[in-house]
């Protein structure tokens, strides 16, 4: 419902939306959970796809958008369009709830205290080092369900199943979260460099998935690499929440982008933000 919700506001305003699922999701073999390159060639099949099917509907005229993962699978899509498909006229890019890392200018890439079905998702996926342990060597007795139940389940099956057996990275995998970090590759490190099309980023200052100064990191290391971005900040605003609640400035955004219109840069006037806020009640899917 979410989703729908976001979603059908762009078709409300004319817009045709393609979404995929990835690979590996509704398709043979395991879903390289968080790795962009993957991901952005997804995205980027998937409108041509989608062009080649509707020639006569649809233009040429892409404007990419993600949430969380999504926002990876967004900004990874920008990055390669201009070398893996360069027929495709991208004008915009929007990310919100950030997960991409860029530890050439912002230090440590990789995020901590992600919950066990997270990291379980990664281990399938290509995300383990070259000389890594078979991920059913990395897992405890409790935690070898959750790996299996990460290759044919949806997140509210994994999210009842980590939380009744109160799974956490010290019980959930062999030597603890510690053991688990040096496991695994920082798939959401990006290069530093300048992305072909406008930025829309934007953060819920409630965040408590990827906190705000995760994300506040992303944005600064953006600007350090030339970018011309805008990113908006909403107060009380959860992971959840920042799909719709940004979309009002996303439009904006991208009305103003495709009539050629200057767009403000936020890269000067950045304020790094403190812990995540309380979420503000009352506020739809803001959970």
């Amino acid at each position: 419902p979410r989703d729908a919700s976001y979603i059908n506001k762009w078709l409300q305003q004319g817009f045709a939306v393609v979404a995929t699922d990835y690979q590996g999701l509704g398709g043979p073999g395991p879903h390289p959970y968080l790795i962009w390159q993957s991901e952005g060639r997804s995205v980027l099949d998937s409108v041509r796809a989608a062009l080649q099917a509707y020639p006569q509907q649809l233009a040429n005229r892409l404007v990419i958008t993600g949430q969380s993962q999504g926002s990876g699978a967004s900004l990874g899509a920008s990055y390669i369009a201009p070398s893996y498909a360069p027929e495709l006229k991208l004008q915009a890019t929007i990310a919100t709830g950030l997960v991409a890392t860029f530890p050439v200018a912002a230090g440590d890439g990789r995020i901590h205290g992600t919950p066990p079905r997270l990291e379980m998702l990664r281990l399938p996926g290509g995300s383990l080092a070259d000389d890594a342990p078979a991920p059913e060597k990395l897992v405890t007795a409790k935690g070898a369900k959750l790996l299996a139940m990460v290759k044919v389940a949806c997140m509210p099956e994994l999210t009842h199943y980590q939380r009744s057996l109160h799974l956490n990275a010290d019980n959930a995998f062999v030597g603890g979260s510690k053991q688990i970090t040096a496991a695994l590759k920082p798939v959401t490190d990006m290069p530093l460099a300048r992305f072909p099309a406008p930025l829309f980023l934007a953060t819920g200052l409630a965040d408590r998935t990827l906190s705000p100064y995760h994300q506040y990191a992303a944005v600064a290391a953006l600007c350090v690499a030339g970018n011309s971005l805008e990113w908006k900040t909403y107060q009380g605003i959860t992971h959840n929440g920042t799909v719709n609640t940004a979309f009002a400035d996303e439009l904006t955004f991208v009305q103003a982008v495709l009539a050629g219109k200057p767009r403000p840069d936020n890269c000067g006037s950045l304020v790094i933000p403190g812990k995540a806020q309380p979420a503000t009640k009352g506020i739809l899917y803001n959970n």
